[in-house]
């Protein structure tokens, strides 16, 4: 049996290693067991953490906190018209949400079930800001 790729496999046109990646978590190091996660392409990218806010949670966080590589709009197709309509709403739903722990985990919730929402959420981001 052939093994399945990853969402994050198919959304990224390449991974970034240890080598290439010198940024790690603000305020401290990962550990051994998730480098190899985000090696593999296995990991969860944290949404918080490239954002012009940072993650406030620093080394806290349960989400992948290394420099992820720009995604691959052709690597998943453009939900319709009225799905990302949807989904921008839910975006800003969570947005308004008053303590940062319940929109941040939120916001991974939603990261996780499309691509095209994980690249939207960066630029939601930067506009409220």
């Amino acid at each position: 049996m052939a093994s399945r790729t990853s969402w994050f496999e198919l959304s990224f046109m390449e991974t970034s290693t240890p080598e290439t990646s010198e940024k790690t978590r603000k305020g401290g190091a990962t550990t051994e067991q998730e480098m190899e996660g985000h090696v593999k392409g296995t990991c969860d990218p944290c949404v918080f953490f490239a954002s012009v806010r940072g993650c406030v949670k620093g080394i806290q966080c349960d989400f992948c906190h290394q420099d992820h590589p720009a995604m691959n709009k052709d690597a998943f197709s453009r939900p319709r018209k009225d799905r990302r309509r949807r989904m921008k709403k839910t975006i800003i739903e969570h947005l308004s949400i008053e303590d940062v722990e319940e929109m941040h985990t939120a916001l991974q919730s939603e990261a996780r079930r499309h691509p095209y929402i994980r690249m939207i959420i960066p630029l939601f981001l930067k506009q409220t800001s």
